[in-house]
């Protein structure tokens, strides 16, 4: 019996309550298939994502769909993570379990982000993977004894991380330093999907941008978007960038990234570092305490990281990869969504959302 069964789920409407209808299509569509369906009817998921109020609703699912679901989180955005949500998970019976030593090797499916279990767990079916961090993890391993997609490998995702990350973190960073951004010099480490939508968001807002990245192409977009972008490779630029810098913000998706390559002496004349990241960027050459909330995604501060409307999307598809998992023609190891897969969500998100999919594909077109 799943853990939806033996409750009346009165606290799971409480995470739902939160939400427009009108930002959840794809969430209440699922629910409507899951409550008739139940296509993961007796299978044992372990769910592992940031645990935010939004992702009750989307645990929710999987056991309507009729799954058996254990919940986790990401150890290193463990304080991120809302009370409200672990005391929801708590009175509807659904098991959560924080030290994942006391995580047994039992399930069909992990739902996974930063590729936490990648080479400790070995699921019966596969694990569909969150983020770029943990897609390039599972890329390396490339396991042959199950599947593994990755929803962050699409154009969909872009979604979250352009628009959603680019946006919430503009939220959180002005919570914390309490300052406008207008006018100010930032220096974005990384232009990959995330510092994109940062420097996206960050540029709309008046900032002066810079980027450093290793890609070239990279590099050559940013320019075409009134953005300076410097090639990893020119140390002393970047050094005097750094100087010249309000804020430095870290979206490289490689852990302790800037401790590898610089001291903490080098940002001695910043007023703000901040990652947004799924990883901890900074390193340990730097403390906790110096970077805005404490080294975890500075949109976590705030209580809705990303905006519902840019999230919801993936949150279906981390869910419904599950269906790619199932399908026997596909084979062990590594893969990204189908294309077809990846556009078809994409144009009913566009669709829902009375948005023009040209005008989405152009702005992701880089990404």
């Amino acid at each position: 019996m799943t853990a939806i069964l033996k409750s009346n789920t009165l606290r799971f409407q409480e995470a739902w309550d939160h939400y427009n209808p009108g930002a959840i299509p794809f969430l209440l569509r699922d629910r409507e298939r899951f409550l008739n369906e139940k296509p993961y009817r007796g299978l044992k998921i372990l769910h592992n994502t940031p645990l935010s109020l939004d992702a009750t609703c989307k645990i929710q699912l999987l056991l309507m769909a009729g799954a058996d679901v254990t919940v986790t989180c990401v150890p290193f955005l463990r304080p991120q993570t809302q009370p409200l949500a672990e005391e929801i998970l708590y009175n509807e019976g659904v098991p959560l379990i924080v030290d994942h030593n006391n995580i047994s090797d039992d399930f069909d499916v992990i739902l996974d982000c930063s590729a936490v279990f990648a080479g400790r767990l070995t699921p019966r079916l596969g694990a569909v993977e969150l983020t770029q961090s943990g897609t390039n993890i599972y890329k390396v391993l490339n396991p042959q004894s199950y599947k593994v997609i990755s929803v962050d490998d699409s154009r969909l995702k872009g979604l979250e991380t352009f628009y959603g990350t680019g946006s919430g973190f503009l939220n959180g960073f002005s919570q914390f330093a309490n300052e406008s951004v207008a006018s100010q010099e930032f220096l974005i480490f990384g232009y990959g999907k995330v510092g994109q939508g940062v420097a996206h968001f960050l540029k709309e807002s008046g900032a002066y941008v810079t980027v450093v990245d290793v890609d070239f192409d990279r590099l050559a977009y940013a320019q075409k978007r009134g953005i300076r972008g410097i090639s990893f490779e020119a140390r002393e630029k970047i050094l005097d960038a750094i100087q010249n810098s309000f804020a430095v913000v870290t979206a490289t998706a490689i852990l302790g990234f800037i401790s590898k390559y610089f001291t903490a002496n080098d940002f001695r004349c910043v007023k703000y570092l901040a990652n947004i990241g799924a990883e901890d960027e900074w390193g340990d050459q730097f403390e906790s305490a110096q970077i805005l909330n404490h080294k975890s995604p500075v949109n976590f501060g705030t209580p809705e990281p990303t905006p519902m409307k840019y999230l919801e999307a993936i949150f279906h598809a981390h869910n419904s990869a599950i269906d790619l998992l199932l399908d026997t023609e596909l084979k062990n190891g590594y893969h990204g969504v189908p294309q077809d897969w990846d556009l078809k969500i994409l144009s009913d998100w566009c669709q829902f959302h009375n948005v023009e999919i040209e005008d989405v594909m152009k702005e992701l077109g880089n990404i």
